[in-house]
């Protein structure tokens, strides 16, 4: 968008230029159908060049429109074909990102597109992460990452999983060792592999300076203070991610995930992938790997062929969890022998706070000043409630508490560990279900245990969530949501939503107060959530929120899920439009319509609201509200102004392209004079709604490029 100044916009997802009549010679405007997703429609006058479009990513999506294609693109190109066919992927990986072809360096006028191009190209090859691990990985070595698409390009990695409904893999899975054991391999490959071999006269004046003490003692503390550094370096995750250091948008920002206490399975890769989705990476410390208290068997190592599924186990351990720190919570077993599970607890706590001290103190430079959320699920939930972390200050941007109630309970041993043990200035997103089986507050182990009088502890009245704590500890930014029907894995019954208020918290933490203010565009997501409490008694605000149960299946695509309730939006937009409308037509003693003017009328149709597009843009259900738009010409730097229809909508210029169609105008708005869109088909992603053209005459777009909900 910053590199457009035309009035074009952006289109929904898969929307390709609109408008135009197929057949003329001249292109006109065409709308931009966002990377790799839709396409421009036509125009020989738009001011997004050619090495704009490879900054942006476009890759494979649309074309310039006409035979006289845009001076300023690279090369032209004849309607329905891609115009800049040299355009390198994007540093976000929105183009065709993982295409064996190497980039060209194919520098366009005013920009710096062959530079980044032959940037890119310095990366290599990605390859696959060894599978062999050492020795002695450790907790470094065993921890696992989630990556996201753009880190794989600078690390040089094949991605090996994927999201939810991803046609393809983007992302990638595995552990510290692997990208350490792959750095060894490239450094033997490119650099010493590349180094002469010591000369005969070189090797004989070094055995003659070993025979001298004194060198040789300085040539074994040499030694020394580089294995010394190996180790050291072994022992940080600075060794595999401090490249990313030098990249500005290598990654969107850091999470520490603790694990539940059966290791990364089920939901809580699910967490992992989503995070990634969103372009975080995921730093997993993997206590069942090598841990000298519990431990499971790891299986090799995930590749691309691995089938990845998103819903049930990937399959990260070959055997069931074993050790002294192994336990599956049963209320008749604690209750039965109290101390023992009391000290069990405590011992799991130490154990996995111990972890998080340890890859907070060796995260690269970056990432610390970045910042890091912690989170964690279940038992990971409760270390991350009670971690202690006011000695890193400003480093902790946030904390997520998902499946697990901060208050007083069996899991916690002591009513002091049932408590935030944090700094109160962070803000803290709980994530729980209403008929969580451990700590919900209708039939959950937390509340049989509290309710026995021998053996048992726990608050008398368990309420099920963490916002009770949060408001007797004044936590200063705090959003506690239940979910009706969701148990210990939300996902199931909760999966999109999820999503939904990860991003929002994520994006902003110190306003998750303000979350459910900002989605009352979405008319679905309104009418599923009710304020409980809202609390300010003290400085800052708590919020308590119910989301009610999801009509959608959690299965389903989250891109599909919004065009649904995109749709829901309209329609219900449109019936209050229309009782708007009914309401005057009554005011006005049934007056003929051509007799009535809104401007002389005394009560006028309320003013029509602005929703928001699958791609966050803000758009208008009906006309534009202006007279004129502003035509501007790439060849002069002129603006000149178009003609209006009786409806104030300029007319749409003629023109061609688009990648799957014709196209062309960017202000036909579906008007006869418009031609056939061109979307770029992405149905395995997102809605149908939104891969093409349509309106009346075969016409497309709209004021924001092209690609109408009802194309």
């Amino acid at each position: 968008r910053a590199l457009s100044p035309t009035p074009c916009g952006w289109s929904p997802p898969g929307g390709g230029g609109g408008g135009g009549l197929p057949a003329s010679p001249r292109g006109g405007y065409g709308g931009y159908g966002g990377p790799a997703l839709g396409g421009f429609g036509g125009g020989t006058q738009h001011l997004v060049t050619g090495a704009a479009m490879a900054a942006l990513g476009v890759g494979q999506g649309g074309g310039w429109g006409g035979p006289s294609a845009a001076p300023t693109s690279s090369s032209a190109a004849p309607p329905g074909s891609i115009g800049m066919r040299s355009a390198a992927p994007s540093s976000v990986g929105m183009g065709p990102s993982m295409s064996k072809r190497a980039p060209t360096t194919t520098r366009s006028p005013s920009s710096g597109a062959g530079v980044k191009a032959a940037a890119f190209a310095r990366v290599g090859e990605p390859e696959e992460a060894p599978g062999t691990p050492p020795e002695n990985p450790g907790l470094i070595g065993n921890c696992l990452l989630c990556l996201p698409e753009a880190t794989l390009k600078i690390l040089g990695l094949v991605p090996n999983i994927d999201d939810k409904g991803a046609e393809n893999k983007r992302m990638w899975l595995g552990r510290v060792w692997q990208l350490r054991s792959l750095a060894l391999k490239k450094y033997r490959r490119n650099v010493l592999a590349n180094q002469p071999a010591l000369s005969y006269v070189a090797r004989m004046k070094l055995d003659q300076d070993l025979k001298d003490p004194r060198k040789r003692e300085l040539l074994l503390n040499m030694q020394k203070v580089w294995r010394g550094a190996v180790l050291r370096s072994a022992a940080s995750l600075r060794s595999v991610l401090g490249c990313l250091d030098y990249h500005i948008a290598a990654y969107q920002g850091v999470v520490l995930f603790m694990h539940g206490s059966g290791g990364m399975t089920y939901n809580n890769v699910r967490y992992a992938r989503k995070l990634a989705a969103m372009g975080f990476i995921v730093i997993c410390p993997d206590s069942m790997a090598g841990g000298e208290f519990r431990h499971r068997d790891v299986r090799g190592v995930i590749t691309a062929d691995t089938k990845t599924p998103y819903w049930g186990d990937i399959g990260l351990y070959t055997s069931a969890a074993e050790g002294q720190y192994t336990y599956n919570t049963s209320a008749d077993d604690v209750v039965a022998n109290p101390e023992k599970f009391r000290k069990l607890y405590e011992n799991v706590f130490r154990m996995r706070s111990a972890e998080m001290h340890w890859i907070l103190g060796r995260l690269p430079m970056q990432m610390k000043i970045r910042g890091v959320f912690t989170m964690g699920q279940s038992e990971g939930a409760m270390t991350v409630a009670r971690f202690d972390d006011r000695r890193y200050k400003a480093m902790i941007r946030g904390r997520i508490i998902s499946a697990f109630s901060v208050e007083y309970c069996y899991f916690t041993p002591s009513r002091e560990a049932g408590i935030y043990g944090g700094n109160p200035e962070v803000a803290t997103l709980n994530l729980i279900g209403d008929a969580d089986q451990y700590f919900g507050n209708i039939k959950s182990v937390a509340r049989d245990v509290a309710a026995k009088g021998s053996g048992g502890w726990g608050d008398n009245e368990i309420t099920g969530n963490g916002f009770k704590q949060m408001k007797k500890q004044g936590i200063r930014r705090g959003l506690v949501c239940v979910m009706e029907g969701a148990m210990h894995d939300a996902s199931e019954t909760h999966d999109n939503f999820l999503r939904d208020i990860l991003r929002a918290f994520l994006s902003s933490p110190h306003e998750c107060h303000k979350i459910v203010e900002q989605w009352e565009y979405d008319h679905y997501l309104t009418e599923k959530i009710k304020v409980v409490e809202v609390d300010s008694s003290v400085p800052g605000v708590r919020m308590l929120i119910k989301v009610g149960k999801m009509n959608f299946d959690s299965k389903m695509e989250y891109g599909e899920e919004i065009a649904k309730r995109q749709m829901i939006t309209v329609r219900k937009e449109a019936e209050r439009r229309r009782q708007a409308k009914s309401s005057l037509v009554q005011q006005t003693g049934g007056l003929r319509r051509s007799s009535i003017s809104p401007r002389r009328s005394s009560v006028s149709p309320p003013r029509q609201p602005a929703i928001r597009s699958p791609r966050g843009i803000v758009t208008s259900l009906g006309r534009p509200e202006m007279n004129v738009q502003k035509d501007w010409n790439a060849n002069l730097g002129t603006l000149k102004q178009l003609p209006v229809d009786q409806f104030g909508v300029p007319l749409g210029k003629t023109g061609g392209g688009g990648a799957l169609g014709n196209g062309g105008a960017y202000s036909s708005n579906g008007s006869p004079n418009g031609g056939s869109g061109g979307g770029f088909d992405r149905t395995k992603d997102f809605s149908s709604s939104y891969t093409g053209g349509g309106g009346a005459g075969g016409g497309g777009g709209g004021w924001t490029g092209g690609g109408s909900a009802a194309g």
